[in-house]
């Protein structure tokens, strides 16, 4: 299972991949009728945030996936968002859950307030050559490969 957002809007400002790396806007932009629900879930989530995590929560809930990747496309949106990603991951223990996040400081700030991450949800830093980032809870970073 999964769950995605539109690209670029909901990445973090001035990411390198959304000036023309990012394979899921390229993918949105291409098949814009196959990704209404990325436009739907953007809407909810900037506008009722509760009703967002409630309606995965529940999905998750009753399909029990043994896998679970968050942001095929989009990201993290903000502290409270990260918050309902983890009360997810911490209420259902036997999925494992994976997010490929470029809002660096989004967690760190969370895991800086003395917020754990649950041991069921990996979050991994993406980064590219020469981009500088914080990483001071050691998370595991995939980096884009250019050819260099």
């Amino acid at each position: 299972m999964n769950v995605s957002t539109v690209p670029a809007q909901c990445c973090p400002k001035g990411i390198p991949c959304a000036i023309g790396g990012c394979y899921a806007l390229k993918a949105y932009r291409l098949y814009p009728d196959r990704h209404k629900g990325w436009d739907r879930n953007e809407r909810i989530a900037k506008s009722n945030l509760e009703t967002y995590f409630l309606q995965i929560a529940e999905r998750v809930a009753k399909n029990k996936p043994r896998l679970f990747r968050w942001h095929v496309a989009g990201d993290i949106l903000s502290a409270d968002y990260l918050r309902g990603m983890c009360r997810i991951a911490e209420n259902n223990p036997n999925t494992l859950f994976l997010a490929f996040t470029k809002a660096y400081s989004i967690v760190n700030k969370y895991e800086g307030s003395s917020q754990q991450i649950p041991c069921n949800l990996a979050i991994i830093f993406s980064g590219w050559p020469g981009m500088k980032f914080a990483n001071p809870h050691g998370h595991r970073v995939a980096w884009m490969q250019d050819g260099t």
